[in-house]
């Protein structure tokens, strides 16, 4: 049975986290990024996943590959430099961090002063945390011919806090 508390929570979430991607995206990539619907959004190249502690909890993951994130280094850059994979994944980790900090400070002030971990790369599958104890949001986005994942994993209980400013009652 879906929860009609947290259901609106999760809508918001999505909401300022598409906010958080085009913003990154047109001010400091000059490019647009939007949502797109697909079957199959896995991806397997670059992944990086940063977390939240304090009023907030929990963690956001960024995946893209690493033509992907290549284009948007280039695009940081304002040229296609001659560098190795850490600088491409170096641009991943910042993409992530820039994506997360935008999102979090549309938060309510107490819930925006949460501590972001280092974006930290990693090989590990990709798993969804448990649905009972946190709200997932999975989102792809397209930009320049090339596509990001975005997964949001926030525990409930400090979503209730840090969304209820957003929500209106019955």
């Amino acid at each position: 049975m879906p929860n009609r508390v947290l259901e609106p929570l999760a809508e918001e979430m999505t909401k300022q986290l598409d906010a958080s991607v085009a913003d990154v995206f047109e001010l400091m990539l000059g490019m647009s990024c939007t949502p797109v619907e697909a079957d199959n959004s896995r991806i397997d190249s670059i992944k990086v996943t940063i977390g939240f502690s304090g009023s907030i909890e929990g963690s956001c993951r960024l995946c893209l590959s690493s033509d992907a994130a290549r284009k948007a280094m280039n695009a940081l850059m304002g040229e296609d430099p001659d560098c190795g994979e850490s600088m491409v994944e170096d641009t991943a980790r910042e993409l992530c961090k820039l994506i997360v900090g935008g999102w979090k400070s549309r938060l309510p002030p107490l819930e925006a002063a949460a501590i972001l971990s280092v974006p930290v790369a990693f090989d590990g599958e990709e798993t969804d945390a448990n649905p009972d104890s946190m709200r997932n949001v999975r989102r792809l986005y397209s930009f320049d011919g090339n596509f990001l994942l975005m997964a949001l994993a926030i525990r409930d209980s400090s979503l209730n806090e840090a969304f209820s400013s957003y929500l209106t009652t019955d």
